[in-house]
């Protein structure tokens, strides 16, 4: 009977060779890798993957993550709330429904912009070329130096430029016990003083009417004076007029006397004619 010698055949088998000083296993037939190399004969580079959470796949060289990580390095475990989905290379959300935030846990933002468009970090308006303010609703320019308000989209002007947008020109108006009235040039006048430079502070008594504008009283019922305060005059007179400042009489030409009754001198007797 002949007895074969079983690992002369196996030996003889195994035509395996092990590249890169990896070591062979004659009875398992396989290799034993060295320095990081792979594969079954030693020839794939060795894998460079860094895992931060898992270990490296030498079959793929790709990361197999602890549970909770994610991502081609193992370095991302990012959640997505309310629907959102992960992107696992980037590590980034991408949300839906308008929630917002690194894990979409932010509510929706309810800003309307009315020329531009919401940042979704903040919420606020990011507006169109021309267009400011917290809604992207004003186009105002502030001329002459003149500094906007985004918030209210008011002109604040200077060197005493007016109007919406400081273009009109400054007011040359004195106001004497009152202040500029920058709309329209027109003195606002201190309490107790009237006309146009707030200069007057007369009051006319008894109904009497102000003229602003010359500082004079016009008086009613006969009331008498600057400011009406003056009784009315109580004299008579017959040929003449009654002086409103004194209450004496003028009499008409060739009368005399308190009531204008006395005859200063008779008229001039008619020639006769022919």
């Amino acid at each position: 009977m002949i007895v074969l010698n079983t690992n002369l055949i196996f030996e003889s088998d195994c035509s395996l060779k092990c590249a890169n000083g990896g070591s062979l296993d004659k009875e398992k037939c396989e290799c034993a890798c060295a320095g990081g190399y792979r594969g079954a004969d030693c020839t794939k580079p060795p894998c460079k993957t860094e895992c931060a959470n898992g270990k490296v796949s030498q079959e793929t060289c790709l990361c197999e993550c602890t549970h909770g990580w994610t991502g081609p390095k193992c370095d991302c475990n990012l959640s997505c709330k309310n629907g959102g989905t992960l992107n696992e290379k980037t590590c980034q959300c991408a949300c839906n429904g308008g929630y917002r935030g690194a894990d979409c846990s932010l509510p929706p933002c309810k800003t309307k912009c009315v020329n531009g468009k919401v940042n979704q970090k903040n919420c606020a308006c990011e507006c169109t070329a021309g267009w400011t303010g917290p809604a992207c609703d004003c186009s105002l320019k502030c001329e002459n130096a003149g500094t906007l308000d985004k918030e209210k989209c008011e002109c604040s002007c200077s060197g005493g430029y007016r109007g919406n947008d400081c273009t009109l020109p400054p007011c040359k108006t004195d106001c004497v016990n009152g202040k500029v009235n920058q709309q329209n040039c027109v003195c606002d006048c201190t309490q107790g003083w009237s006309g146009a430079k707030c200069d007057c502070s007369l009051k006319c008594a008894n109904g009497g009417t102000l003229d602003k504008d010359k500082c004079e009283c016009t008086c009613a019922d006969g009331y008498r004076g600057a400011d009406c305060t003056k009784p009315p005059c109580t004299t008579v007179c017959v040929n003449g007029k009654v002086n409103q400042e004194n209450c004496a009489c003028e009499c008409s030409e060739g009368w005399s006397g308190p009531k204008c009754v006395n005859v200063t001198s008779k008229p001039a007797k008619l020639s006769k004619v022919l």
